[in-house]
C-alpha cells in the first residue's frame, strides 16, 4: 500500500505514534495558504466515539497538482497467479562407465519448450509448476577397440561414434526467492521417456584368429535403448525478469543434475546446463 501510494500520488506515507493521541486520529492537511497564515501545518484532533470525523478539505495548490488529480486512479490488486511459456536449449553432460569401451567425448545438446504456472505467496517468495519437453541427446566418441566372435577378430575404428537421442516430458515443481528483478530457485524434476534411440557408426576390419584380413567396411546401426527409466533430477538456478507492457519477460540459467540412471543395469547418467527465455502474464 505504502509503495503504491508513493509512486502514484504526491504523498509519502509515514508510520509512528504521537504522544497524547488517546486512541484518536491526527489528520494533517498540507496547504500552502494555511502554512503562510499559521506558519505550521493545520492539526485537527478527533476524540474517539464523541463525534463524527471531519472531512478534510482538499486544497489544490496549482494547475500541475490539479492535472495529477485528474489522471490519478487507484492501482488494481497485484497479480498472485501467473501463467507463462518458455523456450531454451541444453548443453548436456553424459557420464558413462563401461569396462569394455573407453569414451573420448561425452557431450550433447538439446532443446527445451514448455509452459508453467506460478503462485506468489508474498512479494519475495513464489511456487511454480512447469511442464516441458526436454531433449537430453548426446554425441559420443569411442576409442578404437576389438572384439572376438566365433574365431574371428573384429576391429572397430579408427572413428567410432555413438549418437543418443533421449527426450523426456518433464514435470518440474520449484520454489523461488525473489529480490527485486532477480530470483533464485530450486526444485525437483520428474522426466517420462519419450524418445530413446542410439545410433552406432564405425569402420571395421574382420580378421581370422591368426590375424589374416578377411573383410572391411563401415557399420551403421540404430537401435532402441532398452530398459530406460523415469528420470529424477535436481534443478537449481537463477534468473532475472523485467516488465514489458502487460507481461514480464524473464531469462533464466539453471543446472539440472541427473540423479538416476538412463537405463536399468547401466552406469549412464545425464545432466544439463539450461538457458531459458520466456514471458509471464498475471491474472
Amino acid at each position: 500500500m505504502s509503495k503504491n501510494v508513493r509512486f502514484r500520488a504526491p504523498q509519502n506515507p509515514q508510520y509512528g505514534k504521537l504522544p497524547g493521541d488517546e486512541d484518536g486520529e491526527f489528520i494533517f492537511i498540507k496547504s500552502r495558504e494555511v502554512a503562510i497564515e499559521q506558519k505550521q501545518p493545520q492539526v485537527i484532533v478527533v476524540q474517539p466515539k464523541e463525534e463524527s470525523k471531519p472531512q478534510p478539505r482538499r486544497i489544490v495548490r496549482d494547475e500541475k497538482e490539479k492535472e495529477k488529480e485528474k489522471v490519478f486512479t487507484p492501482q488494481t490488486k497485484l497479480s498472485r497467479y501467473w501463467g507463462y511459456g518458455f523456450i531454451g536449449f541444453n548443453s548436456n553432460s553424459h557420464s558413462i562407465k563401461n569396462d569394455e569401451l573407453t569414451f573420448e567425448k561425452l557431450e550433447g545438446s538439446g532443446g527445451v519448450v514448455g509452459f508453467g504456472f506460478e503462485y506468489q505467496v508474498d512479494p519475495k517468495f513464489t511456487l511454480t509448476l512447469n511442464l516441458f519437453y526436454d531433449e537430453k541427446s548426446g554425441s559420443f566418441k569411442i576409442k578404437p577397440f576389438s572384439s572376438l566372435s566365433d574365431n574371428f577378430i573384429i576391429e572397430f575404428g579408427p572413428d567410432v561414434n555413438m549418437d543418443a537421442k533421449l527426450s523426456y516430458l518433464t514435470l518440474n515443481p520449484m520454489m523461488k526467492a525473489k529480490s527485486g528483478g532477480f530470483y533464485f530457485g530450486a526444485g525437483l524434476a520428474l522426466g517420462f521417456v519419450l524418445d530413446k534411440k542410439i545410433k552406432f557408426t564405425s569402420g571395421y576390419i574382420v580378421r581370422d584368429i591368426n590375424g589374416n584380413f578377411i573383410e572391411g567396411g563401415t557399420i551403421e546401426e540404430e537401435n532402441k535403448i532398452e530398459d530406460t527409466k523415469t528420470r529424477f533430477a535436481l534443478p537449481i538456478g537463477a534468473g532475472y525478469d523485467f516488465k514489458l507492457g502487460g507481461f514480464k519477460i524473464f531469462i533464466e540459467a539453471r543446472y539440472d543434475l541427473g540423479l538416476t540412471k538412463v537405463a536399468k543395469d547401466s552406469e549412464w547418467k545425464v545432466s544439463s546446463l539450461q538457458f531459458l527465455i520466456g514471458a509471464r502474464y498475471g491474472f
